[in-house]
């Protein structure tokens, strides 16, 4: 038996590391040897912490449930066991298999598209749209249904309650000059000739939503990347590498988190 000695059993990354240290130093046998995780008693803290690493097979096992029988004096009282391989579950992976089907019919507008390349592409676009948080970059010809795509993965995203903010759309190819800053990146009253009012900015205006970029610079993230496509200002790339990569952006001497906003990206072959 090893005791695990916790500061605070209600301190998640406390009580989460250790236990993780704690299953990942084990010689865990599962082809022989079968094992149950009681998550019954300790800290709800705990009791979360073994139910996560439980279904990451951190701890190969069932989770073990026990409780007093009602009605009864038997000390005894009553167990029951989970398994969290859920494809042992029929129904759960019919579910599953089921929700699945209805998200990509969903990015198809209903279309029952019988292509199989095409509907490998609309699979993996719903894994990746609902599994992560990165920007997604959409190629394809001209008229091949980009601008349409990517509103779909906004509301799809907005249906399955993972964005809340409006979709923003913008033609990068119209943004020239110093009015570029200013449309993306926004400005103060005052901040030069003609600007009457604050403005936000599109970037900002994304916040908790999506900005669909149709027709994107290609900005030199990496040594071997094209330079750019379009006639762009060192500044307003910085600007928008800041953007990209520390979810904020500056206006005036503010600085503004846009950490909740998703880009989808557009560009013709």
């Amino acid at each position: 038996m090893r005791l695990l000695d916790f500061r605070d059993p209600w301190d998640f990354e406390e009580v989460y590391g250790k236990l993780l240290d704690f299953a990942r130093a084990q010689p865990f046998a599962p082809e022989t040897e079968d094992y149950l995780v009681h998550i019954t008693t300790g800290t709800h803290v705990a009791q979360i912490c073994l139910f996560l690493l439980t279904e990451a097979r951190y701890l190969p096992g069932k989770l073990l449930q026990t409780q007093p029988e009602r009605g009864t004096a038997n000390p005894a009282g009553i167990w029951n066991t989970i398994d969290l391989d859920l494809s042992r579950y029929d129904s759960i992976a019919t579910r599953f298999a089921a929700a699945s089907a209805e998200s990509t019919s969903f990015l198809k507008s209903g279309i029952d598209t019988r292509n199989d390349a095409f509907n490998r592409m609309i699979d993996e676009i719903e894994r990746v749209a609902l599994r992560s948080k990165a920007p997604i970059l959409l190629m394809g010809p001209t008229g091949a249904g980009k601008s349409l795509l990517a509103r779909r993965i906004y509301e799809l995203k907005k249906l399955k309650h993972q964005i809340a903010g409006p979709f923003v759309e913008v033609n990068c190819a119209t943004l020239k000059g110093d009015g570029a800053m200013s449309a993306l990146f926004g400005h103060r009253k005052g901040a030069f000739t003609g600007a009457v009012a604050d403005r936000p900015g599109l970037l900002r205006a994304a916040d908790k939503g999506n900005r669909a970029r149709d027709r994107p610079p290609s900005v030199p993230l990496a040594r071997g990347l094209p330079a750019k496509t379009y006639s762009l200002s060192c500044s307003y790339r910085l600007h928008l590498l800041r953007s990209w990569s520390l979810r904020q952006t500056r206006r005036g001497s503010e600085s503004l988190s846009i950490a909740s906003a998703r880009t989808t990206s557009r560009r013709a072959f």
